[in-house]
């Protein structure tokens, strides 16, 4: 486990890079902060099948959780960003969330993900220290996320969402929703072809904790609206600052 000899400046935003390692798999990943103040809450940022840990999203997220003083952080998932393999080099893969399968194995599956976020999250505590901590992810950040919620109690608050009961770790998501106790925020596309709202809703409805709300818009499953994006960053602020300890 270790930073990275870089360190970048961006508009009042620190980002350092990092590695740990896990199940003997090298996992990289990227530490924001506001550069002027001392975060006390920490968000996880997931990226999507089609992405990595510093797509444009992920920093666009960062840069709106810097604005509220909160830290955020982000991890490149098996075979996207620096994991990419050679017939993927930008870590891109098939829209087909059930192609992902072979991705999850090389990861060591659900629990083998879980453990790289939490041996991660473990690098960034043993450095700052045990902070108020939520999780934001869609798509295959739900995948990875929602397990990660119920399997970690330092999570307590996380937006999932275009994600349902369906890919390559469906039973592992529907057999953890029932012991996700924090508050979710979970984002539905409405006319999603390729996360269809009955799913969605299967796993919306599996989701043990009494403080969930479902967001639903028209629209394809890359169609989340801005303002949507923006209100569940401000949902993740409101009750972190809620958590934070005195």
């Amino acid at each position: 486990m270790a930073w990275n000899d870089t360190s970048t400046d961006l508009d009042g935003l620190s980002e350092q890079g990092f590695e740990v390692e896990c199940g003997g798999r090298r996992v990289p990943g990227v530490y924001w902060a506001p550069a002027e103040t001392n975060p006390n809450q920490l968000c996880l940022l997931g990226h999507l099948a089609s992405g990595h840990k510093q797509a444009e999203y992920v920093t666009q997220l960062a840069h709106g959780l810097g604005e509220m003083g909160i830290a955020s952080m982000a991890i490149d998932a098996p075979g996207h960003g620096e994991r990419a393999v050679a017939a993927h080099p930008k870590g891109g893969y098939s829209s087909d969330l059930n192609a992902l399968g072979r991705r999850f194995d090389e990861g060591g599956g659900t629990d083998g993900m879980v453990a790289e976020w939490k041996a991660a999250l473990d690098f960034i505590e043993s450095e700052f220290g045990n902070r108020a901590t939520g999780y934001w992810g869609l798509q295959l950040g739900t995948m990875i996320g929602l397990p990660l919620a119920a399997l970690d109690q330092r999570i307590s608050v996380a937006v999932f969402g275009l994600m349902g009961n369906m890919g390559p770790n469906a039973d592992d998501m529907m057999k953890h929703a029932r012991s996700v106790q924090c508050p979710v925020r979970f984002i539905v596309q409405w006319d999603d072809k390729k996360v269809t709202r009955d799913v969605a809703l299967e796993l919306f409805d599996a989701l043990a904790t009494g403080r969930k709300t479902l967001h639903a818009n028209p629209g394809s499953h890359s169609a989340v609206p801005t303002f949507e994006v923006i209100s569940s960053v401000e949902y993740v602020a409101r009750l972190l600052n809620a958590d934070r300890p005195e």
